[in-house]
C-alpha cells in the first residue's frame, strides 16, 4: 500500500538565528538535577541563553523549592529566555550518542531544533521541541 508522505519540511522552522553548542552529557546531568525541583504538574525547565552560557532553573511554587545552574557553552545570538518540558528535553538528549549538541532557536514561540554535532554523512538527525509558556 503506497501513500503520500506528509511534507515534514514544512514544520521545520527556518531562520532560527540563535545557536548554542554544548556538551551533551554536561547538559543532560544539569537537566536531571534542576528537573528534580521543577513543578510536578508541568516540569518546565527555564533556560536563559546568553553570551555567558545557559542559565537553567526549575521551581515548584507549591513546595517552595527551586534550583538554578549556569552552564558554559558556545552561544551566538541575542539573549533569550525560553522554557522546555524537562522530561522531553531529557529524552531527546538521551537518544543522541554524539558528544555535543546544537540548539537552534528563533524565539519563544517557535520550535527549537536540537541536533547532534559531528554526525556522519549518511544520516541526518534532528529533533524539534516546542517551548512551553513561562509564568511572568
Amino acid at each position: 500500500m503506497r501513500g503520500k508522505c506528509p511534507n515534514y519540511n514544512a514544520i521545520i522552522p527556518h531562520g532560527n538565528h540563535n545557536t548554542a553548542t554544548i556538551e551533551r552529557n554536561y547538559l543532560l546531568s544539569s537537566i536531571r538535577r534542576v528537573g528534580l525541583f521543577s513543578s510536578v504538574a508541568n516540569s518546565i525547565i527555564e533556560m536563559i541563553f546568553s553570551d555567558k552560557g545557559i542559565e537553567m532553573s526549575g521551581k515548584d511554587i507549591d513546595y517552595s523549592t527551586s534550583a538554578k545552574e549556569t552552564l558554559l557553552c558556545a552561544y551566538s545570538g541575542e539573549e533569550l529566555k525560553i522554557g522546555f518540558k524537562g522530561e522531553l528535553l531529557k529524552q531527546i538528549l538521551e537518544n543522541f550518542t554524539n558528544k555535543e549538541v546544537t540548539f537552534e532557536i528563533g524565539d519563544c514561540s517557535t520550535a527549537a531544533i536540537i541536533k547532534p554535532v559531528g554526525e556522519d554523512d549518511k544520516t541526518e538527525n534532528l529533533s524539534l521541541l516546542i517551548p512551553m509558556a513561562l509564568e511572568a
